[in-house]
């Protein structure tokens, strides 16, 4: 999957790009990778497929896919529960940087959410600049009509 992904950014190399995954940002910041000890809640070798069969943490996904194409900007992902969010910079050895981004709100009872009712409908918007600059996150429950306005929830986002 990881080729295929290659190839598409590769095609589209001109193109400012945006990658969402499942398990690549821990709730610290840190992409999930094997070498920590004692290993992340929720993992993705904890999975029921291995390595040697495709399977990739969040460091997998940087050397593989991130770090080789310029045209990566914004990571996001999600899947560590219950502290769903976190939030980090990335410099490639090149200099260029990508914003990473977790979100995930499914159960909501630790980020910040007081109650658990399936996530309680959060929903991030982004909001994107002209000049390209930054990227405005936002945090709502439509279900609630309720935002979450606290730094992990509403931030802006620089851009190379």
């Amino acid at each position: 999957m990881l080729q295929w992904a290659s190839d598409v950014l590769s095609t589209n190399a001109d193109l400012p790009s945006v990658l969402f995954t499942h398990a690549y940002l821990y709730s610290d910041g840190k992409r999930y990778d094997r070498s920590i000890s004692p290993r992340q809640s929720y993992h993705p070798d904890t999975y029921q497929y291995t390595p040697s069969e495709g399977i990739n943490d969040g460091e997998d996904i940087w050397q593989k896919l991130v770090e080789p194409h310029e045209n990566v900007r914004l990571l996001l992902s999600g899947q560590v529960i219950p502290d769903g969010t976190a939030r980090s910079t990335a410099t490639r050895k090149s200099g260029s940087q990508v914003q990473q981004v977790l979100a995930n709100y499914q159960l909501c009872a630790s980020c910040p959410c007081q109650q658990v009712m399936g996530g309680d409908g959060y929903l991030r918007g982004l909001e994107f600049d002209q000049d390209g600059k930054n990227i405005r996150v936002s945090t709502y429950s439509p279900y609630l009509d309720a935002p979450l306005t606290d730094g992990e929830n509403e931030l802006t986002l620089p851009l190379q």
